[in-house]
């Protein structure tokens, strides 16, 4: 496995410095842009800090893009805070801003200053990550969980943290998918 740094610029829109407080769990996520590069999408969260700070801006970031061809960049080390898995916005079910399965990985704190979080680009609108791009995220995926000890249940998708956001859509619209992601996560983990 190859990993390419290409550290963001420190910003506050989506490199802080923020040194996690622990690292509970970790989150997969998808682009959400068909056919979208790593590189385009670490361009995006470099772009971030032209932004103004208003009400409206946005904050955005991984550790981790895995792009279409398995490539894999890091954009910033694992010990800081990614602006991947926040929000505002109410789960339905809960009607809270956190699912409960995010509650029971890091009780109230925000699960940013928790987490690590990977991109996950892909071909298509369905989400679904190509054979390649899967076989990158097993593997870093993999590495992450043994250097942290990791369970099965503190491997989750954004969905499973905010409620409201069909992230990774595919593996959101296919649980039995997503199960078997996780389970050639852990395959040879002890």
């Amino acid at each position: 496995m190859i990993i390419k740094e290409s550290f963001l610029p420190i910003n506050i829109f989506s490199r802080s410095g923020k040194i996690l407080s622990s690292m509970k769990f970790l989150v997969i996520h998808y682009t959400n842009n068909p056919r979208q590069s790593a590189k385009g999408c670490h361009e995006y969260f470099t772009l971030l800090e032209n932004q103004k700070e208003s009400p409206d801006a946005r904050y955005a970031s991984a550790h981790y893009i895995i792009g279409l061809n398995g490539e894999i960049l890091q954009c910033m080390p694992e010990k800081e805070v990614a602006y991947h898995v926040g929000s505002t916005a109410l789960d339905p079910n809960s009607c809270k801003i956190y699912t409960d399965i995010k509650r029971g990985l890091c009780g109230e704190s925000n699960p940013n200053y928790n987490s690590i979080g990977i991109e996950v680009c892909h071909s298509d609108s369905t989400g679904k990550f190509n054979q390649v791009s899967k076989e990158s995220l097993i593997l870093l995926a993999r590495d992450i969980v043994l250097r942290y000890k990791l369970t099965k249940n503190q491997v989750v998708r954004h969905y499973d943290i905010v409620g409201w956001k069909k992230c990774p859509k595919y593996y959101v619209d296919n649980n039995n998918d997503w199960y078997s992601l996780v389970d050639d996560i852990f395959t040879g983990v002890l």
